[in-house]
């Protein structure tokens, strides 16, 4: 519910959407988001990398 924001890759990737104060546009966005599963680039990873550094230490254990 903002105007702007500092992360403006999460809106141009389309993980998040500015609204602004706007009831009717937080609702309306808020509608048409719903149980939307969409599809984001990895700009930021995949969710993955806890476990491929993992496997990484473990190529180190004594």
């Amino acid at each position: 519910m903002r105007e702007n924001t500092e992360w403006v890759e999460t809106v141009e990737d389309g993980w998040n959407v500015l609204v602004g104060a706007d009831a009717n546009r937080i609702v309306s966005e808020a509608d048409a988001a719903g149980d939307a599963c969409r599809q984001h680039s990895a700009r930021f990873g995949d969710g993955h990398a806890a476990v491929r550094i993992a496997a990484i230490l473990r190529e180190f254990e004594p």
